[in-house]
């Protein structure tokens, strides 16, 4: 990880460059400090994370048998991150979701800088409302391992039927969630555990072995553990990138706020949205070959070793790619349309402000004549600045046809897989008889599967990167030309940001 370090501190050299006129002396700190410590310990925090009143100090409290290693009964108010070291990770105790909007900027920070998330929940409030599983949907959009934590205050016994209703009801409502954002298959993206926080504590406190098995809280002790241990560079990489482009994207906000055109802040606001669209979209999409072909190669996997199988290999490649085409073309087509939605809104905007202009030049015509003449007067500059411009300033979208998978190259992958396994029939016969030719046509399945995986996934993402560049960057290049024709008052802001723009990661 030399090598990525060093990467990283040049990136966050580069972006305290641009970014240092646009963000406070107290921001630049806190984000080469924490990109400063994150890689002196390159190894993933948890945060705590929730509903106000869920019992997450409790938790963190049974989590270390301590009554007061953190502080129960605070006010919602309160803005207060507290971190605790647990088995050598870090863990933050953060605000409540439901915490004052003032508090709100904390915990995204924190959200944004962690590595995993531990959500808790409580079975003795409301564990239904609709903003919990929209701020759940969101952290699992953003890829970060998640452990929901169902605080069993209610008392209600370990598998009984009630408790397996309000299991039910959490997965439903994440189902439900995850139709209405696209995120397929939500409910196997978290780990889900209900644990009596409260009554842990006691049995820690009291060492009440039985409490304790009643309690639950060793099987969350082993999620946890599992999850920090399993969570590795990756995750800090990730995360690492993911606080930088939040960073920028902010850099970048301040940075069209100051332009003092408004048809040029118009656009370059459209510009910035795309920029992130983009991003968001290319990781997204990603994620779903990912996920995808890890199922489908574990599926493959177990009917290749199995004597019994009498399924055509390359039935179920054909599916897997099919389904993949289905999924990407399906959102690249809902990303067109919400460009397309965004030009036209811009188109708009930019022709109700020329209209705007127009009407204020007549007046200025009847107005003081050295007003008109002043070069120095900001209105005279802005009329003039908009005089040239002209209705439908970016032209529609140029739909992309469906996503150009190079259907040959992988069918010529998939042939070759199905070659090597459908003379096998023998092979298996002896993998009966003999462990180690079992051990052997085993390692042999899963080694053709994996090479599979992986050039299915890098066949994809090279049309995913394709695909995508080809349905912004002609969009993006014409927002340039036009921000250029807009203005020339502005370079300066507008070379900062063109420079944060391409340390995105």
């Amino acid at each position: 990880m030399k090598i990525e370090k060093e990467e990283f501190i040049t990136i966050k050299d580069e972006v305290v460059k641009y970014a240092k006129p646009y963000q406070s002396h107290e921001d630049i700190e806190k984000f080469s400090s924490h990109i400063e410590e994150k890689l002196e310990n390159f190894q993933p925090s948890m945060m705590v994370y929730g509903t106000y009143n869920a019992g997450k100090s409790t938790l963190l409290n049974a989590l270390f048998g301590k009554e007061e290693m953190a502080k129960t009964g605070d006010s919602p108010e309160t803005s207060t991150i507290s971190d605790y070291t647990y088995n050598g990770y870090t863990i933050y105790d953060t605000p409540g979701i439901n915490a004052p909007q003032e508090h709100e900027a904390i915990t995204t920070e924190h959200l944004q800088k962690c590595e995993l998330i531990l959500f808790v929940l409580s079975n003795g409030g409301s564990f239904e409302e609709r903003f919990i599983y929209e701020k759940i949907s969101e952290i699992v959009a953003l890829n970060k391992p998640l452990l929901i934590v169902l605080n069993n205050k209610m008392g209600i016994e370990k598998n009984s039927q009630e408790e397996k209703e309000q299991i039910d009801k959490i997965n439903i409502n994440l189902s439900k969630i995850g139709d209405e954002k696209g995120i397929d298959k939500i409910e196997s993206k978290v780990t889900l555990c209900v644990v009596d926080a409260k009554l842990a504590l006691k049995a820690k406190v009291e060492n009440k072995k039985i409490l304790l098995k009643k309690s639950n809280i060793q099987q969350l002790e082993t999620e946890i553990n599992r999850l920090l241990q399993n969570s590795g560079e990756k995750e800090v990489v990730n995360a690492l990138n993911e606080y930088i482009n939040q960073f920028i994207y902010s850099s970048l906000d301040e940075i069209d706020k100051q332009l003092d055109n408004p048809e040029i802040q118009k656009t370059e606001e459209l510009i910035t949205y795309l920029e992130k669209l983009k991003q968001k979209n290319l990781i997204e999409l990603k994620n779903i070959v990912s996920e995808t072909a890890s199922l489908s190669m574990n599926k493959m996997l177990e009917l290749l070793t199995n004597p019994q199988n009498k399924i055509d290999i390359s039935v179920v490649i054909d599916d897997v790619i099919e389904e993949l085409q289905t999924k990407i073309n399906q959102q690249i087509k809902t990303i067109q349309e919400e460009i397309q939605l965004r030009i036209d809104t811009l188109n708009s905007d930019l022709n109700e402000i020329n209209i705007q202009k127009d009407s204020l030049n007549i007046e200025l015509q009847h107005n003081d004549t050295s007003m008109e003449l002043n070069s120095d007067n900001q209105v005279s500059k802005a009329v003039h600045a908009g005089a040239a411009v002209a209705v439908n300033f970016v032209p529609p979208v140029v739909p992309v046809a469906g996503l150009p998978i190079p259907a040959r190259a992988i069918a010529q992958v998939a042939l070759a897989i199905f070659s090597v396994f459908s003379g096998s029939s023998g092979a298996k016969e002896q993998a009966q008889a003999q462990l180690d030719a079992k051990r052997a046509q085993y390692l042999s399945s899963k080694n053709k599967v994996d090479d599979f995986g992986y050039d299915l996934k890098n066949k994809f993402f090279d049309s995913i990167d394709s695909s995508i560049v080809e349905l912004f960057d002609t969009t993006l290049k014409n927002l340039y030309d036009l921000s250029k024709q807009l203005s020339s008052d502005n370079q300066t802001l507008l070379n900062d940001k063109k420079q944060l723009q391409k340390l995105l990661r």
